[in-house]
């Protein structure tokens, strides 16, 4: 068999667009020719879920050995093709894009037409995910991160309420499972009558009573799978490749490291996992980066493409320092970097030939597939037979599977007088014995945060040099007015300058009132009144979501504009961070010109000798030019040639919005206010004040179809579209229930918010009014489902479905 005749290349990456894509893509596409292992796998699975009708089962597959595609092509044949769903869960977000972009490769017009296709999500807190809110019953995959899933029960039972024909559910890295979100979330789904599938490479744990529970859950304490591949079964027949395991002296001590006596593992035990500090120090120990790197380059033609895995994430950027020192060509991912940036090296890695060595610490473990990858360096000393396993797994992709026909296996070890590490040559050459575990009674265990988590935490760290949060109002400054204030001349304690902040909710509404003062359509009249200014309030910002601009702020701008007679007169500016310094059109310069290495460097230090540069980048210059490096990296791979094939969308038609009948004005805005807000069960404490309702064309921003203004006495907006017979009279009343909340004193969408937005119960007569709506019928047979969930989901296909720009998404 010829070693690409599995792999399948001519499927163009997946465009996500709001985290929604339609599959398949036009064009011819290699079919799949599956290994012996893999056919033999399809068996077991087909007798073990069809035959014997059993609801969960573990696969397990080494990795290499091509798990996804086994679950994927066989929930293709088994699953979709009867209409079945399928929801795909994994803790990161490359395994759930390395799903999706699998489900797209292997689609079959054979078995699901490619005119109707599949309508797949993937939902995950990172771009470009989409929220549970947004899934709809036609969404045949769901690609969910656990973190999410877990966040949003509601809405993950809504779609086993709303899978008539059945759901399966694919637990990715399912040795995972054992953690809490894991067991509540798949709990949820198994009682439901969800048939569970878990893939893993390790089906154990460190711990044993986790390795337990998780056999447990799968219905299987003898521990049998439905299907398990041996590696050395895969080694001999070179789909992996043979490992050739060597061992390099660091000739570190552990006096190098912690002072004499001082304990460092977790538990007062030799076979007890590293101290976080501990693991920080070794990693950051200059004489053994420097060992490692000098090691790599005295053997880079034997050792070629090489993954490094690190002790500690923060000093990742040490080693890679020191092998370009050597000539060796470098990068490094970790969870500081934003998840793009990790991506794109990812990338390069697996396709740059120039990109030698990849350096990370536990990112690289799963669901990272790079077949060019000849060796592993292990730098980490663990107890964990499953990470070790992981580790090594990364460089035994075999010569039949488009890798190579014998790998370096490279360990460093270090002296160490209180710790025992587990030596990788033995889980490398133990290859049929998986079933061996150190048994360790851990007192101390660690709570991993997801990677989603950090993501975000740092794209708003990043957000919040340039902005800041004011109370529950998102406020992120835009530009300022600036003039001179001579009545602060004789207080030396007052500022002898005047300034409003304009932020970015308020800029349209300022630039509308600049206009019609400039264009004499507003006269300021000769005494700026309270009235006046309220009356310039209400016009220009009425449906500015807060923070909406401050009454003596905007007292004080008319007033100066007055006084000098003319609006150019008073100094405005946008904050030059955002542009002057801005990496991205930096890099974009560099390409363009073609600029020599000197001209760059000569221009990095013009604009690095500029005070605000050096503010915008924490003083980091190396954070400066690695920015720079890195949108360098993305225009010279966007200007190589590539051949794509064109995407046929399966569109979804559109719905006309009905129309009330003559004379009959719809939904009444104050009696949905009246009928929401006077149930005890939803407002125990009484009806929150609401100084306004009323529906609006248009909100701040298009894709809004509610806002409350809780500065302003609480003022309510619903979109006017959303005044149809097509709209149910629960979605209305729900939608009026949220913004309620917020009037009750409830400003972000915080746990508590959406704790208190679960207790939504319609009326009675909201009740008999869906039952008119066919798409409700299934889930309306339901004694038990989420009006929350149900609600949010016709919000937010609301756009998609009856307006001409199916990309966007409502917010409210």
């Amino acid at each position: 068999m010829a070693n690409n005749d599995n792999v399948i290349v001519e499927s163009p990456k997946l465009e996500w667009e709001n985290g929604r894509e339609n599959i398949p893509t036009s064009g011819n596409r290699k079919i799949l020719h599956p290994y012996p292992y893999q056919e033999e796998a399809w068996k077991r699975m087909d007798f073990h879920f069809l035959q014997q009708k059993k609801n969960t089962g573990i696969i397990w597959v080494p990795t290499g050995g091509g798990k996804t595609v086994i679950a994927i092509d066989w929930l293709f044949k088994n699953a979709l093709s009867k209409g079945m769903r399928v929801l795909w869960m994994a803790h990161r977000i490359n395994l759930l894009k390395q799903a999706a972009e699998t489900f797209n490769s292997l689609f079959d017009v054979k078995l699901i037409s490619e005119d109707r296709g599949l309508d797949m999500v993937l939902v995950a807190g990172t771009s470009p995910g989409t929220r549970w809110l947004s899934v709809a019953q036609s969404d045949a995959i769901v690609c969910s991160s656990i973190q999410t899933a877990y966040g949003n029960l509601s809405s993950v039972e809504l779609m086993l309420k709303q899978s008539p024909k059945g759901l399966y559910v694919v637990i990715d890295e399912c040795h995972h499972a054992q953690a809490p979100s894991y067991i509540k979330t798949l709990s949820i789904l198994k009682e439901g009558g969800a048939k569970i599938i878990g893939l893993t490479a390790t089906p154990f744990h460190i711990d044993e009573r986790d390795s337990n529970r998780l056999w447990k859950f799968f219905d299987s304490i003898e521990r049998v799978p439905v299907t398990r591949v041996y590696k050395q079964h895969l080694i001999d027949k070179k789909f992996l490749a043979k490992p050739i395991p060597e061992t390099v002296k660091t000739n570190i001590e552990q006096s190098d490291i912690v002072e004499e006596g001082t304990q460092i593992t977790k538990n007062k035990t030799k076979d007890s996992e590293l101290k976080n500090y501990v693991l920080k120090r070794l990693a950051e120990n200059p004489k053994r980066n420097e060992l490692i790197a000098e090691h790599y380059a005295k053997n880079k033609e034997k050792y070629q493409k090489t993954i490094i895995f690190t002790p500690e994430t923060m000093a990742n950027k040490f080693l890679v320092k020191e092998l370009q020192k050597r000539g060796i060509e470098a990068d490094y991912i970790d969870t500081y970097r934003a998840s793009n940036d990790n991506q794109n090296v990812m990338e390069r890695f697996r396709k740059d030939d120039s990109l030698r060595v990849l350096v990370n610490t536990e990112m690289c473990t799963e669901g990272f597939d790079a077949p060019k990858t000849k060796t592993v360096f292990i730098t980490r000393p663990s107890q964990s037979q499953t990470l070790i396993q992981q580790m090594v797994g990364r460089a035994m992709r075999g010569k039949e599977a488009g890798g190579n026909e014998e790998c370096y296996l490279v360990t460093f070890v270090d002296t160490w007088k209180d710790f025992d590490p587990i030596d990788p040559e033995i889980v490398i050459t133990q290859l049929e014995d998986d079933s061996y575990i150190e048994k360790k009674k851990a007192t101390q265990k660690l709570i991993p945060i997801p990677q989603e988590i950090i993501d975000e935490c740092y794209k708003l760290l990043l957000s919040m040099q340039m902005g800041e949060i004011l109370n529950s109002f998102e406020a992120i400054p835009h530009s300022w007015y600036e003039w001179d204030a001579p009545e602060n001349a004789e207080d030396e304690n007052l500022p002898d300058k005047k300034r409003i902040l304009i932020f970015e909710r308020q800029v349209e509404g300022y630039n509308q009132l600049e206009m019609d003062v400039k264009e004499g359509k507003l006269i300021l009249p000769e005494d700026i009144t309270e009235a006046f200014v309220e009356n310039i309030r209400e016009r220009y910002f009425e449906v500015c979501p807060d923070p909406v601009p401050q009454s003596y702020d905007l007292r004080d701008l008319l007033r100066a504009w007055k006084d000098t007679g003319s609006v150019d007169s008073i100094f405005k500016s946008t904050f030059p961070e955002r542009d002057k310094f801005d990496t991205r059109k930096i890099a974009k310069e560099f390409i363009d010109n073609d600029y020599s290495e000197s001209k760059q460097e000569e221009l990095v230090d013009s604009y690095w000798s500029d005070p605000i540069c050096q503010r915008c980048f924490n003083d980091i210059r190396e954070k400066f030019v690695e920015d720079i490096d890195r949108y360098k990296r993305q225009f010279k791979d966007k200007n190589k040639k590539t051949e794509q094939i064109r995407r046929i969308r399966h569109e979804i038609p559109k719905q006309t919005l009905e129309k009330w009948h003559a004379g009959n004005h719809g939904y009444n805005l104050r009696e949905l206010v009246e009928v929401v807000g006077n149930n005890k069960k939803l407002f125990p404490n009484g009806k929150p004040m609401v100084k306004s309702v009323d529906y609006k064309k248009k909100l701040y921003r298009s894709n809004w179809l509610g806002q409350c203004n809780m500065s302003d006495g609480n003022e309510i907006f619903i979109l006017e579209s959303l005044n149809s017979p097509s709209v149910p009279l629960a979605v209305m009343e729900f939608l009026m229930y949220h913004e309620m909340i917020h009037a009750a004193g409830y400003g972000r969408h915080d746990g508590t918010f959406k704790e208190l937005e679960k207790k939504f119960i319609p009326s009675n007569e909201a009740v008999e009014n869906a039952h008119q709506y066919s798409e409700w019928k299934d889930t309306l047979k339901n004694t038990q489902f989420s009006w929350q969930a149900l609600c949010w989901q016709f919000l937010y296909s609301f756009f998609f479905r009856f307006q001409n720009d199916g990309s966007t998404q409502g917010e409210y």
